[in-house]
């Protein structure tokens, strides 16, 4: 037994010996190669452990750090997918099991990557709206050429492309090139379908006057697309455009149509309330000696269209003297009303104001009327005249009689 105890304290130690030996002088050497869709790393001499390699595109953004274990059984790396005719740097080093990681050589060095082809590239099945492709390469950076294309995204296995709004109902190219490639250039061209169409991406524009008009921009290209608006007010009672009212809250939302049918798409509700102003213009008076009438027309720059159909837009009717008497009337009807029971002769200021259901607050305009005489204050105009007249007489006469006598 003590002769095999001390032959494993021997093993052990000798084991211990050459793993400090080896920590102590490691090796550190690898070669890189280029293969389809980026390179191949081999480590040559080596020793086995964990590695960290850094991968760099030469001149661009790409960067890449990772942590790779080498065995003797697993002494090469794949890196990619990598971008065709690209240029990277690699750097490897060694993670020792105490102290500062330790650069590792280079014996073989090619690390432009190669070109690619029209075949590395296939069409792969896509959520709706967009094109998908996968490939080998990282083609994130090839699409160019076209309106507004979205950034390319690499989602499950495959980069996928949002054409521009603009875009649907037309043809949707891609042109698959390089800068770094020569003499590589291939194109790729769909038809974008009316289907493509995201409802979110419709500029609506909330109507600003009754009756209510919803504007919508649709792809240019799309000649057969409209929208067709479904409202509700209040209750969430299905109301028409032309019958909708002044301060009131309203929802529309669009049911888009291709061919006048319906495609099973609807836009974002378009939420609004008109506020109408009322304005009263062409305010005329006429008077009798106890009344007066006043005519008038109603304009509104939001609601001029609906005017007709307000049965709860009323107007207040008002004459006043200057000592703030006189009398108000309200009207279900516009355009004329009749104040009366006001004294003959005199000076009034009279009103008109608009008012919709419990709102008062919009802007009235006045005018300055007399009452015409009354049957009164003619009698005695007469009488005034008729002694005036009798006066004149009696100082003719008498003039006439004291000339005489003197003759």
């Amino acid at each position: 037994m003590a002769s095999l105890s001390g032959v494993t304290f021997l093993i052990l130690a000798v084991s211990s010996a050459l793993v400090r030996a080896a920590e102590s002088d490691p090796k550190c050497s690898y070669r890189v190669e280029t293969i389809q869709f980026g390179l191949q790393m081999k480590m040559t001499d080596f020793t086995p452990g964990n590695y960290t390699i850094k991968v760099a595109e030469k001149e661009g953004p790409f960067e890449r750090r990772s942590t790779v274990s080498f065995s003797n059984e697993k002494s090469i790396h794949e890196i990619k997918p990598l971008k065709p005719c690209t240029e990277y740097e690699l750097n490897v080093t060694l993670i020792p099991t105490s102290g500062t990681e330790i650069p590792c050589k280079k014996t073989e060095y090619k690390t432009t990557t190669t070109g690619m082809s029209e075949q590395d590239i296939k069409e792969a099945s896509c959520p709706s709206g967009y094109f998908c492709y996968q490939s080998g390469w990282n083609i994130s950076s090839l699409p160019s050429k076209h309106n507004n294309v979205s950034a390319a995204e690499f989602i499950n296995g495959s980069y996928r492309f949002k054409p521009a709004y603009e875009d649907i109902c037309s043809d949707f190219v891609l042109e698959f090139r390089d800068k770094n490639c020569q003499n590589i250039s291939f194109t790729s061209s769909k038809y974008v379908p009316v289907d493509f169409i995201d409802p979110n991406d419709i500029n609506q524009t909330k109507p600003t006057e009754l009756p209510a008009k919803i504007e919508t921009k649709l792809p240019s290209n799309c000649k057969n697309l409209s929208v067709e608006y479904k409202c509700s007010g209040k209750d969430n009672n299905s109301v028409e455009p032309s019958d909708m009212k002044p301060f009131t809250d309203y929802s529309c939302t669009g049911h888009i149509k291709n061919n006048n049918v319906f495609i099973n798409k609807m836009t974002p509700p378009v939420q609004f309330n008109i506020n109408c102003d009322f304005k009263i213009i062409n305010l005329k008076a006429r008077s009798t000696n106890t009344s007066i009438e006043l005519n008038w027309k109603t304009t509104s720059d939001k609601c001029q269209g609906v005017l007709h159909n307000l049965t709860k837009l009323s107007y207040s009717c008002s004459c006043q003297d200057k000592k703030a008497k006189g009398r108000m009337m309200n009207l279900l009807d516009g355009g004329s009303c009749n104040i009366s029971q006001l004294k003959p002769y005199k000076d009034y200021i009279c009103g008109v104001r608009p008012i919709y259901v419990d709102r008062h607050d919009f802007k009235g305009e006045t005018v300055e009327k007399k009452t015409q005489p009354g049957n009164n204050y003619k009698l005695r105009f007469g009488l005034l005249i008729f002694y005036i007249i009798i006066i004149a007489v009696a100082h003719c006469v008498a003039f006439f009689i004291r000339r005489t006598s003197r003759m």
